[in-house]
């Protein structure tokens, strides 16, 4: 399975997110502060990054970092924001994928990323 790099400002999203994406087998680094997250990229060197757009960083300038820091390495915006769906700055994203509480959004971004049926 994949080492996963979760990053997201609320406490309830970022452990359930790590929850549902280690139940699938998947090894999970969350971030609940978004300063945290160029180490967790350098160090933890994940296969994917799972990245809330909405926080104190803005979201652009983290990707930009991941992309910087991890050339390649496939980014899924997942955000309760659906307007940002078609802002250009999140263009560059792997993946776009919308909160929902049944997480299916997400895990097939997850699987898709990976190329996993």
């Amino acid at each position: 399975m994949a080492k996963i790099l979760v990053v997201d400002d609320e406490p309830d999203w970022l452990e359930l997110s790590r929850e549902t994406l280690e139940d699938l087998g998947h090894e999970v680094t969350a971030v609940g502060d978004p300063v945290e997250i160029l180490e967790a990229v350098v160090r933890g060197r994940p296969d994917v990054v799972v990245l809330d757009i909405r926080m104190p960083i803005s979201g652009r300038l983290m990707i930009e970092s991941v992309r910087r820091n991890r050339p390649g390495v496939p980014v899924i915006v997942h955000t309760a924001y659906g307007g940002y769906r078609n802002d250009p700055d999140f263009a560059v994203a792997s993946a776009f994928v919308v909160k929902s509480t049944d997480f299916k959004g997400l895990v097939a971004a997850v699987d898709g990323v990976l190329g996993e049926n």
